[in-house]
């Protein structure tokens, strides 16, 4: 399986020490977040919170239907993971945000407690 490579530059402003580490991010989970990532930028545009928590909620049907799909493939936490994360950056967008000093801080925050 070909996995994309996304490298994160981290600046210490006061030393302008550069930090870099590669992740691989399986094309399965880039889909989740784009997917995600699109339904909730919708969603929220017009009916909020509620839009958010409907393309989530999307996520989740999808996962529980690979556990009872004719070829079950099992229940995903990665593919929710992924999820999750395109729902907070799509409804960050519609609500204005700037996306990714968010969605950095959050796979940061991820990424040390495993």
């Amino acid at each position: 399986m070909k996995k994309h490579n996304i490298l994160f530059h981290f600046a210490n402003l006061k030393n302008t020490t550069y930090i870099e580490f590669g992740v691989d991010i399986a094309p399965d989970k880039v889909k989740h977040f784009l997917g995600s990532a699109l339904m909730a930028l919708v969603l929220f545009a017009f009916f909020g919170i509620y839009g958010a928590a409907a393309a989530l909620l999307v996520g989740v049907a999808k996962e529980v239907y690979d556990v009872f799909k004719p070829r079950p493939t099992g229940f995903n936490f990665a593919d929710l993971l992924a999820d999750a994360l395109g729902v907070v950056a799509g409804s960050a967008a519609a609500f204005g945000v700037q996306v990714a000093p968010i969605i950095v801080k959050i796979i940061m925050a991820w990424l040390t407690i495993n």
